[in-house]
């Protein structure tokens, strides 16, 4: 029997793709097209993230996700703040730099905070 060949620690999914079961293989080969974030190289994901918030569609679905992994959130509002905003304590080669970074990217503001 199959069962008996298969550890208890292994995912079965993936000993039927190693015997070669083609709808495995298939279901295999979708999860390798997924984009996985893992928090070590995510530079740039915040700010299409974040991008995204402010566009209805997917901010319903980011919203209807966190309400279903019960985590109490009900809703979530980006808080931006313009340039020129900016604290007047920020030392001038950090504003500068946020400044720049800004302009390159194309924005005028910075994401000051997340509220949910």
């Amino acid at each position: 029997m199959a069962r008996d060949r298969i550890r208890p620690n292994a995912l079965l999914l993936s000993v039927a793709a190693s015997w070669n079961d083609q709808l495995a293989k298939e279901v295999m080969d979708w999860f390798k097209t997924l984009n996985t974030i893992s928090g070590i190289n995510d530079d740039g994901y915040i700010s299409f993230s974040m991008k995204r918030i402010n566009e209805k569609r997917y901010k319903e679905q980011a919203v209807d996700f966190l309400k279903a992994a019960d985590l109490g959130i009900e809703d979530i509002q980006l808080k931006m703040l313009p340039v020129e905003e900016l604290p007047h304590e920020l030392p001038d080669k950090l504003k500068e730099f946020i400044k720049s970074s800004l302009k390159e990217a194309g924005e005028d503001q910075l994401l000051s905070g997340l509220s949910t």
